[in-house]
């Protein structure tokens, strides 16, 4: 779960993780709910609210807490008794969903927000880019047999690039499309599915005004097979792509992570990735 800051003052959240514990105010665990919303703004009906909400991968820890904290449903429909916070655009990947669901039973949440990704995707279809804040959704990597191609506009073709957040495109960021992969072939469905699929995105962000002050990159879960690819597809010429800036989770041991640069160096023991001096 993070919340990018941009500097042109849109929030990009991606993922959730919001644990039934973190509610509790007798719970030692850290409210990171209330660490959220005392970082983001309201609008002028007074509703809570994130620019973007790219969600990854559809497991458990990338998505609890959605139907507690966020708004699902026709914006209209928001309670301020319940004051939850709206999602202006979601980013979602209908290809990581079902190879989701192909392994394991998907979640409730996760369930919700397929549901609320299909109500958008239908009012795209009907209203095209008049489509509102609260009602928009941009998908991430083109569907199977042709399932996307009348919403081509809404859709991030792998190696892509967007560089709008709720329509809004002033240069704040730019993000290249990296995954989720197609299959190699027809028995390879398998391979991606067990490598848990997830929406990869290179981030550049601009800070202070300057373009490219710091580069994000964000995985999921995708573990070793997946990554292998990307670096035969793009490392030699890219390796700037694929160097994560982000905490090492599981997925990443057995990653052979010199050779994605010479000045890397992994601190596997506290999965830790930094530049060079590592003591």
């Amino acid at each position: 779960m993070t919340l990018v800051c941009l500097d042109n003052g849109q929030n990009l959240l991606i993922d959730i993780n919001i644990r039934a514990d973190a509610d509790d105010e007798n719970h030692e665990m850290p409210n990171v709910a209330e660490d959220m919303r005392g970082r983001l703004k309201r609008d002028n009906a007074g509703r809570l609210y994130v620019d973007g909400l790219l969600l990854s991968h559809p497991h458990s820890d990338h998505i609890t807490g959605l139907r507690n904290h966020f708004h699902l449903g026709p914006p209209k429909d928001w309670k301020e008794k319940d004051d939850k916070i709206l999602i202006r655009e979601m980013w979602s990947s209908p290809v990581v969903f079902r190879r989701a669901d192909a392994a394991e039973p998907l979640g409730d949440d996760a369930k919700a927000w397929a549901k609320e990704a299909r109500r958008r995707v239908a009012l795209f279809r009907e209203n095209g880019s008049s489509t509102g804040e609260g009602d928009r959704i941009l998908i991430m990597g083109e569907d199977i047999d042709g399932k996307t191609d009348d919403i081509l506009d809404i859709v991030i073709k792998l190696n892509e690039t967007l560089n709008a957040c709720n329509r809004l495109a002033d240069g704040a960021f730019e993000a290249r499309l990296l995954a989720p992969l197609p299959p190699e072939d027809e028995n390879d469905e398998e391979t991606l599915r067990h490598n848990q699929s997830s929406v990869i995105l290179r981030f550049s962000l601009r800070g202070g005004g300057i373009s490219d002050r710091c580069r994000y990159l964000t995985g999921g879960d995708a573990e070793v097979e997946i990554w292998k690819r990307l670096w035969k597809s793009h490392g030699k010429a890219n390796s700037d792509w694929l160097i994560p800036t982000a905490r090492i989770d599981d997925s990443w041991l057995g990653f052979p992570l010199g050779v994605l640069s010479d000045s890397l160096c992994a601190r596997l023991d506290s999965r830790r990735v930094c530049d060079g001096g590592c003591d």
